[in-house]
């Protein structure tokens, strides 16, 4: 049986590289994660979380996750893999596909006892935008976590993949038979074979390059001829054209714009803090541009219990009733806990004032660096 595990770090070989080897035979995981990771890092914590406590708990989720939060419930509570009784559900689990160095942590898994057809269920759930991303059927990912689950599950005559979209809110499924994932373990493993063997000019761009760590050095050969293609005259479109186009043109803009969007982005995000940790260490550094620090975000100074206990006796000092008090618990900022404090008290400049002094002590004040060129 798999345990639980808080491990996020992927293998060498694991199933979200080898989904990305999949699109481009070159793809070279950025070590430093990106602001996509991060996000879904924030909602595989806040989803699991419920699921694991069989409701949803009492506990802050980011206002922008809110959204994909709900639906990734609403959809596992539609698969029957919510309540008290439901059985062996488990998330956050390493499954080994027995490809050295190739275990990955699955979001969640679910032994499916109720039936004859005694299958393991695996979810993945998907964060961003991504039009065209593969369903379930045809996902590499998936199909590794498949092959882990069935070692961990040898019983099973089969496994059931699921593949939850949050943020597009649709949801694909897939059956796997016992047979079928050891024609994908073949698959996986030759694709491990071309990837190690793989020439530059194999290297594709597309959808893998947000992630990769040549596209951030812009270092990948793929990239290079349609960043040099797009900066040319001829490679913008003329203003008020787009209307006219026909949608071949449409593509072929698109292409280039994006390839090159993400290549400026991860580079430009890298030169940034490069040149902050330089001023930081000598003002001219960096030649015409200086850093300055100015307030950063706030942040809740203690524990949600005293946090809430806070505002609760405000609220009551103040002629709140405590049954309004516990919508106060998913606060996600101190900011938006000051909205509400408005919201209560009036909008008039006393009220605001009063609101922003009961915050005031609750917090602690973040710094940003901020850099900019010298006028």
């Amino acid at each position: 049986m798999p345990t639980n595990t808080a491990e996020l770090a992927h293998a060498e070989w694991g199933p979200s590289r080898l989904a990305m080897l999949d699109e481009c035979l070159g793809f070279l995981p950025d070590p430093e994660g990106s602001e996509w990771a991060e996000r879904g890092h924030r909602i595989d914590t806040a989803l699991g979380a419920c699921i694991d406590s069989n409701g949803w708990l009492d506990q802050p989720i980011h206002e922008d996750d809110k959204a994909a939060v709900e639906y990734g419930w609403d959809v596992c509570t539609s698969l029957g893999l919510i309540g008290p009784d439901r059985g062996d559900v488990r998330t956050q689990v390493r499954l080994d596909p027995g490809i050295p160095d190739g275990w990955g942590t699955a979001d969640l898994t679910a032994w499916d006892d109720w039936g004859l057809d005694q299958l393991v269920i695996v979810l993945d759930w998907k964060s961003g935008w991504n039009l065209r991303r593969k369903g379930a059927d045809k996902s590499v990912q998936l199909a590794d976590y498949a092959i882990g689950a069935l070692r961990a599950y040898p019983q099973a005559r089969g496994v059931r993949v699921v593949q939850i979209e949050l943020d597009q809110e649709r949801w694909t499924d897939a059956a796997y038979s016992v047979e079928q994932l050891a024609d994908w373990k073949l698959y996986l493993e030759d694709l491990i074979a071309r990837a190690k063997a793989a020439k530059p000019g194999q290297y594709v761009a597309g959808d893998a390059c947000k992630y990769c760590l040549r596209a951030k050095r812009g270092t990948c050969p793929a990239l290079r001829p349609l960043i040099e293609q797009a900066a040319q005259d001829d490679s913008a479109p003329e203003p008020g054209t787009l209307e006219s186009m026909d949608g071949k043109a449409i593509a072929h803009y698109l292409q280039w714009w994006t390839a090159v969007s993400i290549s400026v982005e991860k580079n430009l995000n890298a030169l940034q803090a490069e040149a902050k940790r330089r001023l930081g260490l000598d003002p001219k550094g960096v030649p015409g541009w200086r850093i300055y620090q100015r307030a950063g975000r706030r942040s809740w100074a203690d524990s949600d219990e005293k946090i809430l206990a806070s505002l609760r006796s405000f609220l009551a000092n103040h002629g709140g009733s405590d049954a309004g008090a516990p919508s106060l618990t998913t606060l996600v900022t101190p900011a938006d806990a000051e909205k509400r404090l408005i919201a209560f008290l009036g909008k008039d400049k006393a009220s605001k004032e009063k609101a922003a002094k009961a915050i005031a002590p609750l917090v602690t004040q973040g710094v940003s660096t901020v850099l900019e060129k010298e006028s």
